[in-house]
């Protein structure tokens, strides 16, 4: 998406967006369930609680984004290209630094 915005293409290209719109949907499927049932089997005894707050926080970083993404100008993809490039920069830094703090703190109960 950011090289299409970054080279001007037009609106035959830009369509590019609507073929690898399904493969990130369909990832997302695959990733999120695993990704809450692991968070919650770390903590059996407050499993809803903790579902709910990985939710919560979801749905929290989702409004953040469509925030910032309905202020970028109309029709410009080289700015939703950076913003996306700028959204996965943001998750592997964020991963990369509990992943971190999790190998320091041993394994969970």
């Amino acid at each position: 998406m950011l090289a299409l915005g970054l080279s001007g293409a037009g609106a035959p290209w830009g369509l590019l967006v609507l073929v690898f719109m399904p493969v990130m949907t369909f990832g997302n499927g695959f990733l999120l369930p695993l990704s809450t049932s692991a968070g919650v089997t770390s903590f059996r005894e407050t499993a809803g609680s903790a579902s709910g707050l990985m939710g919560a926080v979801q749905l929290l970083g989702a409004s953040l984004g469509i925030y910032v993404t309905s202020r970028l100008p109309a029709g410009d993809l080289a700015a939703l290209g950076w913003f996306v490039t700028g959204a996965a920069g943001v998750g592997a830094l964020a991963f990369a630094l509990l992943l971190r703090a999790a190998n320091r703190g041993g394994t969970p109960r």
